[in-house]
């Protein structure tokens, strides 16, 4: 079966102006995304540098590689990428000296997830018609990603006029209206699914002769999602039946075994049974098989509060006749925990709207003696759970909330700690 097309899924960018001639240092960009990256896509930034000599730049994640590079007389950009990587929220690109600069940020599902880079070509220029070079030899194969970006010096010069067939999907210029207009510039970008393995070029006009850089990346196309479990070597304690194990597991996706002998010795493991907890930003109402809220789930979530920090409660005695108090001691008030719903995936289907709806409030269903388990997952951290009452799941119902299925809900969970949750393998009638 042929793999999907891939899809941008997402974009963000931030810029910042050239600086005046009396400042110096460093210059630092921060792009935040709406919503943390899907473990598995493919992450493309692309930096665009104007106002100076050409100058060393970096990513904040050192794991992403070098996609190109270019400059031509104070203008210059950057490219990075990273098939299969993992759910981030931002990236900051750091120039050593003050630069005006824009970043922008993608997201693409539907991309190889190792060995994902086909081809690239980089051309430079000052004239009025910016081309990346083609790609060098074939495709590997149709209905990959192309991918290609071209910034001029001067804002104010217009771009158009593209061939090769891709579509522009972003243009933004370097900020700055009392900066001088060769200090801010203007960038395109433009993509495409190749229809066949031949050469991929873009080429375009500018309302004006200037230095151009330009480039086209393709992109092998790929199931995505989560990086595969991986087994490369048979360990000592798989030679028997294994029970009531306790394991961490720090990727997530279909297990698979490369060696024979490994298959061999896994079959021990056929009639036991794995928990694997929530990802990145997600959160089990419920405990173990409860319902799953968050991201990349039909209940996407605009905001948490209380869940992280603590809010504190005092026994210090007031001085009626002195400034002051006497120091009694802290402890920590139970959790109030208020998630926020905004659902846009529900939208525009009233039935699929109040059939999602019921299955959220029958998770929040309240019980007079018995506390729920909330199973939840931050970036960098472990597995972590506590344990809560449902205290306020009121809906407005409005035009607009019918469409939308918005829904706040207030939980409270007297023990405020959060507890480290193990991953569990045992026998089916472990439970």
């Amino acid at each position: 079966m042929a793999a999907p097309a891939p899809v941008l899924v997402q974009s963000a960018s931030n810029s910042i102006k050239k600086r005046g001639p009396d400042n110096h240092g460093s210059t630092t960009v921060k792009v935040t995304l709406d919503q943390p990256t899907t473990p598995g896509n493919l992450v493309i930034v692309v930096a665009f540098f104007m106002g100076g000599p050409q100058i060393t730049n970096r990513l904040s994640d050192p794991t992403f590689t070098v996609l190109t590079t270019g400059y031509i007389h104070y203008t210059q950009m950057s490219a990075w990428y990273k098939a299969g990587a993992g759910a981030m929220s931002s990236l900051t690109v750091t120039a050593d000296n003050y630069r005006g600069m824009t970043v922008r940020v993608y997201e693409y599902k539907g991309v190889a997830q190792s060995a994902a880079l086909d081809k690239v070509a980089l051309q430079t220029g000052h004239d009025r018609d910016p081309s990346s070079s083609p790609t060098q030899g074939t495709l590997a194969a149709a209905g990959e990603l192309v991918f290609a970006v071209i910034g001029n010096q001067y804002s104010r010069t217009r771009q158009s006029g593209f061939t090769g067939g891709l579509a522009r999907i972003y243009e933004t210029t370097v900020p700055g209206d009392e900066c001088e207009d060769w200090e801010r510039g203007r960038i395109t970008t433009h993509q495409a699914i190749s229809s066949g393995t031949g050469q991929q070029k873009l080429t375009g006009n500018l309302s004006t002769q200037r230095r151009w850089i330009s480039f086209v990346a393709v992109f092998k196309s790929g199931i995505s999602g989560p990086a595969r479990f991986t087994v490369t070597k048979t360990p000592a304690n798989l030679a028997g039946t294994i029970t009531n194990r306790t394991a961490k597991l720090t990727v997530f996706g279909p297990f698979k075994v490369t060696a024979t002998a490994n298959r061999t010795a896994l079959q021990a493991l056929t009639v036991s049974k794995a928990r694997i907890g929530p990802f990145n930003y997600q959160y089990r109402l419920g405990g173990w098989g409860g319902l799953l809220i968050g991201a990349n789930t039909p209940y996407p979530i605009e905001s948490v509060t209380g869940l992280e920090g603590w809010a504190m409660r005092t026994s210090d005695t007031d001085l009626p006749r002195e400034d002051g108090a006497l120091r009694g001691i802290d402890l920590q008030t139970a959790r109030q925990i208020l998630f926020r719903l905004s659902a846009p995936s529900m939208s525009g289907n009233r039935t699929q709207v109040e059939t999602l709806l019921l299955a959220l409030y029958n998770a929040l269903r309240p019980q007079r003696d018995t506390d729920a388990e909330l199973i939840f997952r931050h970036p960098g951290r472990d597995l972590r759970s506590l344990y809560y009452r449902p205290t306020d799941v009121v809906r407005e119902l409005n035009l607009e909330e019918a469409l939308t299925g918005r829904q706040a809900f207030a939980l409270r969970a007297v023990d405020p700690r959060h507890c480290q949750r193990a991953y569990r393998i045992g026998r089916l009638d472990d439970g």
